[in-house]
């Protein structure tokens, strides 16, 4: 059955080919009812990290400080890091100190895939369900695992290991852990002071990781539930930039525990529930200063889904989330100074109607959206809120067979952080809302030969407008204290294409991706030093060439990526780009009495860089140059 683009299986098959975790065209989600117009897919096999997997995304800007040890974050269309939110199985990865959780805490051990909602201005990745082996006699193997080490370059270690059990058919659980060890210290080119090229060194760059949870799986008679349990704790070395060294330690703790559930009550209706509980930790010290931050977080959402007949369904969400951080950098006028508790309790909630009729396809949404801070204000009343109604509409039309035409509209809010608004010495308590407007209209086509050949091609050309943009300046007291104000104005203009064929015949596979991004991300602040400039570290082209070849267990891969049209506050910053290269063995082994696969062992070998290419992402922070990688992974 599917209810505005979501499917609910009548039953899980926990075997070899999982039930299928792809998101449709739309996408409901209990925080905001419904996700409309999902655009791109992304299948995380063989990366090993989530900066890798979203840098094949073009229309997506990762911002990394240069390797294992650094933070990392994202940002789609030129829109900034805290307007792209980021979700675990539907369930949002909160983080209102920064505006957006650092990407390193999410392993990609676990996981099945990662979309991209332009429309949302989000991330969906999905937890893999588990995957066993068939018997002799037809039957499922109670227990499946996956036992992998990875290492290579500047030191580092990647071991990873996967344990399922399928305790009857309505009940499955998986156990993961993955840990990370790199001492990160990689060369880079700089200039003396003749300004001639040498070579140096990174150093306190290092970085220990451990990461793990526990997921399960359920049946109900009417739908399925799942639980998911997960951890991550850190150590990491930061050397500053290049330019101004400052080592620097920082120390995270992670942890949270989620569920979802969704229950088919009868041909109209069907419920979905979220509920999460969370706590972060993060101790942070260097040469001057040294501070912990504590934050809590409870989220339960739930969307009422009633499918009024074939061609049209609605559904109603409700969500409640509360966060809380302590730390002593959050004294902003105590009047003891002693560390300040600062909370918001936000509320959401959505009406949505799909309409679906042979051709043509429509859904419609409008969402509120409350936050409530309790905290310090400069009149002393500690409160304030902040409301917003956000409207959406999603089109398309199939015109011909393989051959559509999608549309979408929203509006898009986006709260000031904890530390826009509480920071002590920087925070602004007054700020508003950033206020932005997302539209797209595209093509897409998809064919298939029967002969083994699949080909597709998409374009989309969007146009987004953000006001209210939350920016530093000068204060009027003092022009050396620089406090946030809303007085930033952002026009992203562009197009994303994308060429793709894939053959899969006998043994033979081959896939050929072309990726291309055009982004003119300006600044249209009135009066403002950059107005008419490109936003700083925004690519205004962008281009990821992806292809593979396997038979018979082997396999190689290769990704070209290449940005260019770049400038920091300052000045043009050059084009790069990178090459990467994968190879790989698959071995089958088979139980000699019935010929069924009874374990798989893989042997990848991975170039990253292979041009080795030196680059900055930020200035300052050069990128890692050549590295090459070697793993082996066990499936049983």
């Amino acid at each position: 059955m599917a209810l505005l683009g979501v499917t609910f299986p009548d039953s899980y098959s926990y075997a070899v080919e999982p039930a299928s975790d792809t998101i449709q065209l739309s996408k409901v989600i209990a925080e905001k009812g419904i996700a409309v117009c999902r655009r791109d897919t992304l299948n995380t096999d063989g990366v090993t990290n989530v900066s890798d997997a979203l840098d094949r995304i073009p229309g997506l800007l990762v911002n990394d400080f240069g390797g294992a040890a650094s933070l990392k974050t994202v940002s789609l269309r030129g829109m900034g890091s805290s307007q792209t939110a980021i979700y675990l199985d539907g369930v949002r990865i909160g983080n209102l100190m920064a505006g957006q959780a650092d990407l390193g805490m999410i392993g990609l051990g676990n996981l099945a895939s990662a979309a991209v909602d332009y429309a949302q201005n989000g991330i969906f990745f999905t937890t893999a369900r588990p995957e066993f082996m068939l018997e002799k006699d037809g039957s499922y193997r109670r227990i499946s695992g996956r036992v992998a080490l990875n290492g290579g370059s500047f030191g580092t270690f990647l071991p990873s290991v996967l344990m399922s059990y399928r305790a009857s058919d309505e009940l499955c659980l998986s156990a993961y852990a993955e840990g990370v060890a790199s001492k990160g210290n990689y060369p880079y080119l700089t200039r003396d002071e003749n300004g001639n090229p040498v070579s140096a060194k990174r150093a306190d760059n290092g970085m220990k990781q451990i990461r793990g949870g526990l997921d399960l799986f359920g049946r109900l008679d009417g739908g399925s539930w799942r639980m998911k349990a997960y951890v991550n704790g850190s150590k990491r070395h930061s050397p500053g930039s290049v330019t101004f060294p400052y080592p620097a330690e920082q120390k995270d703790v992670n942890a949270f525990l989620q569920a979802s559930v969704q229950n088919r009550f009868s041909t109209l209706y069907t419920l979905v529930a979220n509920a999460k509980v969370a706590h972060d930790n993060m101790q942070y010290s260097d040469s001057w200063s040294s501070a912990e931050y504590n934050q809590s977080e409870v989220q339960v959402n739930t969307s009422n889904l009633f499918e009024i007949n074939e061609w049209c369904s609605a559904s109603v969400a409700v969500g409640l989330v509360w966060d809380g951080l302590s730390s002593g950098n959050y004294v902003l006028l105590s009047s003891d100074m002693s560390p300040a508790l600062v909370s918001r309790l936000g509320i959401t909630g959505s009406a949505a109607a799909s309409f679906e009729y042979r051709w043509f396809k429509a859904d419609l949404t409008l969402e509120y959206c409350g936050a409530m801070d309790f905290g310090f204000r400069s009149d002393g009343s500690g409160f304030s809120d902040r409301h917003n109604v956000s409207p959406s509409l999603d089109l398309r039309f199939d015109i011909a067979k393989g051959i559509a035409i999608t549309a979408f509209g929203r509006r898009a809010y986006r709260n000031p952080t904890f530390n826009e608004l509480y920071y002590a010495g920087f925070g602004n308590p007054e700020l508003r809302p950033e206020d932005g407007w997302l539209t797209d209209v595209g093509v897409e086509w998809n064919h298939a030969t029967g002969k083994g050949w699949s080909m597709q091609a998409k374009i989309d050309g969007f146009f987004n407008r953000l006001t209210d943009r939350i920016l530093s300046a000068p204060s009027e007291e003092d022009p050396n204290i620089w406090y946030p104000y809303n007085v930033g104005v952002v026009r992203s203009l562009g197009a994303d294409v994308l060429l793709g064929a894939r053959y899969a015949r006998g043994e033979w596979t081959a896939d050929l991706e072309a990726r291309y991004s055009y982004l003119d991300a300006e600044d249209r602040t009135p009066g403002g030093y950059s107005f008419g400039s490109q936003l700083p570290y925004t690519s205004r082209h962008s281009l990821v060439l992806t292809g593979g070849v396997g038979y018979k267990g082997w396999g190689l891969d290769a990704v070209w990526n290449v940005r260019e049209g770049r400038v920091d506050s300052y000045q043009d910053m050059p084009g790069w780009n990178t090459l990467d290269v994968k190879a790989l063995k698959r071995l089958t082994l088979r139980a000699e009495d019935s010929g069924y696969e009874s374990c798989s062992i893989e042997f990848s070998l991975t170039g990253k860089n292979v041009t080795d290419f030196r680059y900055e992402l930020s200035t300052g922070y050069p990128m890692p140059g050549w590295a090459l990688y070697g793993g082996i992974t066990i499936r049983f």
